[in-house]
């Protein structure tokens, strides 16, 4: 009966530890899935918000110097043209994730274009060159906000990544350990059994 008991009492103490290891590996899967969302955004973030808004960047530099190239009397249509296709990739621009300062760089970045069609329009040249140069101000410090906030994203999944590694490693470590207990568990029931049993022949 005392054999049956401790029986019992042992397989009630595994099927515990079992338990405990279930919840623990659930709860560390749920923490990892959580944290593969995280790690997922801030790469998509990276690309879509970061490396095509400096795409974008490149680009406007590239219209903004052949603006500057053909400043003349006879390219106005072409300037005009340049314009337009800043507009276009302005308009992309603000379809990504804007911080506040490159909301308010990116507006002033808007005026400064309508001031260079204007001028054009009215072929003054000397502004033409003034409000440009003005605008190349603004494109430097629109890049450098896209290298601080791709710093900022790299960071967090560099944070993430550590997360999961550790989680993983005491999942590990959690049932290294509930495997040696449930071990010790199965051979104090066997040594019980053995002692009854020599017990029982004597």
């Amino acid at each position: 009966m005392m054999n049956k008991y401790e029986n019992i009492k042992n397989k009630s103490k595994i099927a515990f530890s079992l338990l405990f290891v279930f919840a623990v590996i659930f709860l560390n899967y749920f923490s990892n899935w959580k944290n593969s969302l995280e790690f997922k955004n801030a790469i998509q973030s990276i690309y879509k918000d970061r490396l095509i808004a400096e795409s974008y960047i490149l680009e406007l530099s590239e219209n903004l110097h052949k603006i500057v190239e053909f400043n003349n009397e006879k390219n106005e249509v072409v300037n005009l043209k340049k314009i337009k296709n800043i507009e276009v990739k302005v308009k992309l621009f603000n379809k990504t994730k804007l911080t506040f300062f490159e909301q308010k760089k990116l507006k002033q970045f808007e005026k400064n274009i309508q001031k260079i069609k204007h001028s054009i329009k009215h072929n003054n040249y000397e502004e033409i060159k003034f409000h440009v140069l003005d605008t190349f101000l603004l494109l430097n410090e629109l890049s450098s906000i896209q290298l601080s906030e791709a710093k900022i994203l790299l960071d967090q999944t560099e944070k993430t990544f550590n997360s999961n590694k550790t989680s993983a490693d005491l999942q590990i470590g959690i049932m290294i350990v509930l495997l040696i207990i449930i071990q010790i568990l199965i051979f104090s029931e066997n040594k019980v059994i053995k002692i009854k049993q020599s017990e029982y022949l004597n």
